[in-house]
Order: C-alpha cells, then sequence, then structure tokens
C-alpha cells in the first residue's frame, strides 16, 4: 500500500510554519492552479490528520473549495465558490480564496487557534493533482456501500485504541456517538482486513497516514481511497 508522503509529491510546511507561512504557501498554489486541477492542503497535528481542504479549479475558471475532509461529508463541514474573474482581478481571488480557508482552518477545534508558530507540532502539506472524476461530493461507485469515512476520522477513532480511554469508556462513547450501530471490535475487523491499521504497541493505533477514505459494509466489503489515487478493495465487493 502506498505509505510515503514524499513519493507522492507532496510538500510539507514544518512545526515551526506560522499561519502567514500557510496562508502564503496556500496562495502561491492557487495562483498557480492550472484549469482542471486541485489542491489538497492537509493539516496534521501529531501524527493524527485534524483537517483536509480541497480547493479546485474548473474548466470554466470557477473555483471550488471545501473542507473539512475534502468533499467527504463531516462535522462542520464547509463549502465555497468564486466566479470567474477576469485576469487582473485573479490575485485579489486569489488572495481571498487562501484567506478563506486558512481562517477556517483556525476556527476548527482540533487546530489551537492562540498559537501563531505551530507550536503545537502541526504540519501542513499540499498536494496538487487532477481528479479522475471532476469534483464530487461521492462518486456512484461507493453507494453501494454502507459507510463512508475519511483517514482523519478513522485516525480520531484510533486514538481511543488505548486502555485509559477503553477503561473510562471514552472508547465505547465515541463509537457510539460517531459509529451508531457499530461495536469496537467490528471496527477494527474492518480496518485490519483493509490493512489500514496500523499497530503501535504501547501508544494508540493509528490509520496509514496515505489513506484519503475508506468505503466499507462489513470485513468482507470495503474499498480504500489513497492519496496516490490508487483504490484497493476487497475481495467481495
Amino acid at each position: 500500500m502506498p505509505d510515503n508522503l514524499d513519493s507522492l509529491g507532496i510538500f510539507k510546511i514544518p512545526a515551526s510554519a506560522t499561519w502567514d507561512t500557510i496562508t502564503a504557501g496556500l496562495l502561491a498554489r492557487v495562483d498557480a492552479l492550472e484549469f482542471g486541477h486541485l489542491i489538497e492542503l492537509g493539516f496534521t497535528v501529531g501524527n493524527r490528520e485534524v483537517a483536509w481542504v480541497t480547493v479546485y479549479r474548473s474548466a470554466d475558471d470557477v473555483v471550488l473549495a471545501s473542507g473539512p475532509h475534502g468533499p467527504y461529508e463531516s462535522p462542520n463541514r464547509q463549502s465555497w465558490s468564486w466566479d470567474a474573474v477576469d485576469e487582473p482581478e485573479q490575485p485579489a481571488r486569489s488572495t481571498l480564496i487562501a484567506s478563506t480557508v486558512t481562517t477556517f482552518l483556525r476556527s476548527l477545534d482540533d487546530i489551537p487557534s492562540d498559537e501563531q508558530s505551530l507550536s503545537l507540532d502541526g504540519t501542513v502539506h499540499f498536494r496538487v493533482a487532477t481528479p479522475a472524476s471532476g469534483f464530487v461530493n461521492r462518486e456512484p461507485q461507493w453507494d453501494s456501500y454502507a459507510q463512508h469515512r475519511t483517514g482523519a476520522q478513522l485516525d480520531k477513532l484510533l486514538h481511543y485504541g488505548h486502555f485509559i480511554p477503553m477503561g473510562k469508556g471514552y472508547t465505547q462513547q465515541h463509537v457510539e456517538e460517531n459509529f451508531p450501530g457499530w461495536t469496537w471490535s467490528g471496527l477494527l475487523e474492518v480496518l485490519k482486513a483493509a490493512d489500514v491499521f496500523v499497530g503501535r504497541g504501547g501508544t494508540p493505533p493509528r490509520c496509514q497516514p496515505t489513506v484519503k477514505a475508506i468505503h466499507f459494509t462489513d470485513a468482507r466489503t470495503w474499498a480504500v481511497e489513497w492519496l496516490s489515487g490508487e483504490i484497493t478493495r476487497s475481495a467481495c465487493p
């Protein structure tokens, strides 16, 4: 499975960066964004991706964006649209896009907004790609699966895979609130079958960092989307 961010051409901004650095990095990429291409901005705190914003420039020069987990439905989801503009107005539109996305990131609960320097062990990565089938909320091919979760959502789930939150009932509470009808053991069966589970000894497990999303019905029926654009599927789709 692909698990090397460098091999995917992902550019990282280190933890010593500031919010101004992030805005400037996004602005430069929006300015250079070609028609039919998208920017994926991932924000990681520690080893956990807490946000992923997608910015897409259509063939008719409309710019669409959504987050916190790209085009997938998630809590606190926001989406934006900027109409096509003439060449002299492009710089102002690009500045507005970059500032809107950065302001949104700073509003998320998992990102401490009072930190000017990302001393919270935060890292940002950018990836420019060409979507296989346009900018869509979810491709029809995934409709046959019962569940649709991002890698960030799975990482947050696995963060509860430690004896302390388990012993205090936090793990069961998280599963009941976010995966109704499922059990912790049932979810682990799916993640292990899909080969996205990473065990780490005495620390909580994590999801493979290059998982974009997983669609599943049970441990025998699943499909994984990777940041590289690859898709892996179960033998029984």
